[in-house]
């Protein structure tokens, strides 16, 4: 029997074959958030998405701080690398292409660059679309670091939002140290 280590609660014991030692048990998830949008809006051409945002209260709870949102821009609450999964529904009043895109800020906002993008083409008018995509962000800094959401569409859409349902939102999580 392995006897017991006073102060090693937390721990688990590993070995490299030769000597035995104590490790630290990861934390795992601590910072995971999900935000919505919660009613319709029309768009038109390339445009931020800056209201109509609410975080998910459905069977839903963050760990941990959670993200700060003001204007459709979010920021992070700590330093990590993040994992952020986002889906668009649209209805398009005519066919071509609609999307959005992940805007990142790593000066508090004065610039922004396209971190990730993703579109679909519809067949015409009346036709729905959904899009999903995925990226992560390594935030260095959580006092500088931003990122927003850009809705692009060739001609006016119908971007679908629900209070009650993920119908057009996003999830981001934390996955671990920077």
């Amino acid at each position: 029997p392995i006897p017991s280590q006073s102060g090693q609660s937390g721990k688990f014991l590993t070995t490299n074959g030769s000597t035995l030692s104590f490790d630290t048990v990861s934390a795992g998830i601590t910072e995971m958030d999900e935000w919505r949008i919660h009613s319709n809006f029309n768009n038109n051409g390339t445009n931020d998405v800056t209201s109509n945002w609410e975080r998910n209260n459905t069977m839903f709870d963050k760990t941990g701080t959670g993200l700060t949102e003001s204007s459709g821009v979010f920021t992070f609450p700590s330093t990590g690398k993040y994992w952020i999964v986002s889906h668009w529904n649209s209805q398009m009043s005519s066919g071509q292409y609609q999307g959005f895109e992940i805007q990142v800020s790593t000066d508090s906002g004065s610039s922004y660059n396209m971190r990730m993008e993703n579109y679909d083409s519809t067949g015409g008018t009346g036709h729905f679309s959904s899009i999903a995509s995925a990226c992560v962000i390594d935030v260095t800094n959580a006092t500088t670091f931003r990122f927003k959401f850009r809705f692009v569409s060739s001609t006016p859409c119908t971007v679908e939002g629900n209070t009650n349902t993920q119908r057009s939102g996003f999830t981001c999580i934390r996955l671990g140290d920077t």
